[in-house]
């Protein structure tokens, strides 16, 4: 599958549970999967600037019962719980759309009230749909951390598409860059690695998850990710268990900007497809 638009968008767009700090981005966090329980004692969460630096205060708390999970977080470069005044604010802007596509606030279910994000794909007879939400870093990072609640609530069993749920990329420009998507595919869900360079090559990797998603239930995800040059490493978890290992891919030598993008984006799905995301978390260095 070819990355058919470049835009400035986790990566791995994007749960649950936060890092508590920068260290140790080997494993989950110490409360990943604790979803919005257990994290009351936490103090106001660090925000990030127009450029994800750690100065500037996250968007406004929503004001109602279980006021903003991001309030209560500690550490963060990043924090989405969809709980403000629309879906895309603290994001970079408005949401991408692409073909019916759409992504919006709803209240039916969440991992902390009231909102969560809701990505509706309908079935197409051909083409391509997209929503998603993007941030963009202006950094070089070495470490990644992405973490982030999702559940399917419907899927289309019967296509050959992907079902990408999330990205994270580096370098974008017209040189080529990285990207790496979390895929949710009906043969079972993998991170699905392009490398383009700037005279249109493209290399593919995949590192297929030994675990997966069950319908119409919450899971916590972490992604971590580390760069060092041409050479990156990827780990994954999904409700705490490792479901990939340390695995080696290459990445191109692209370094920055990142970016961090959650969302759906499918080639003519035949049935609806419907996924919501909540708490989405991201640290680097």
């Amino acid at each position: 599958m070819r990355r058919l638009f470049m835009t400035a968008l986790v990566g791995i767009t994007g749960t649950v549970a936060a890092c508590a700090s920068l260290e140790g981005l080997s494993g989950p966090p110490a409360d990943a999967g604790s979803q919005d329980a257990g994290l009351d004692t936490a103090t106001e969460a660090g925000g990030g600037d127009a450029n994800g630096g750690p100065d500037a205060a996250l968007p406004d708390a929503y004001s109602g019962p279980d006021a903003s999970w991001c309030a209560r977080q500690q550490g963060l470069q990043f924090c989405a719980d969809f709980d403000e005044y629309n879906v895309e604010l603290g994001w970079g802007g408005a949401p991408f759309l692409q073909g019916d596509a759409s992504i919006a606030q709803d209240d039916a279910a969440s991992t902390s009230a009231p909102f969560s994000a809701l990505v509706d794909i309908p079935a197409m007879t051909a083409g391509k749909a997209r929503a998603s939400l993007d941030k963009t870093f202006q950094v070089s990072p070495s470490k990644v951390h992405v973490a982030f609640d999702v559940r399917f609530d419907q899927i289309d069993p019967t296509t050959t598409s992907e079902y990408l749920a999330s990205e994270v990329s580096l370098g974008q420009n017209m040189n080529g860059g990285l990207y790496i998507y979390l895929d949710i595919a009906p043969a079972g869900p993998k991170l699905y690695i392009q490398v383009y360079d700037g005279d249109g090559g493209e290399l593919q990797q995949t590192l297929p998850f030994s675990g997966s998603f069950t319908p119409d239930q919450w899971t916590h995800v972490d992604l971590d990710y580390t760069f060092a040059g041409a050479n990156g490493t990827a780990a994954a978890w999904l409700n705490d268990a490792s479901v990939l290992g340390q695995s080696s891919f290459l990445t191109g030598g692209f370094t920055e900007p990142l970016l961090i993008d959650v969302g759906g984006f499918m080639y003519a799905p035949t049935a609806q497809w419907r996924v919501r995301f909540d708490n989405v978390a991201v640290t680097y260095q």
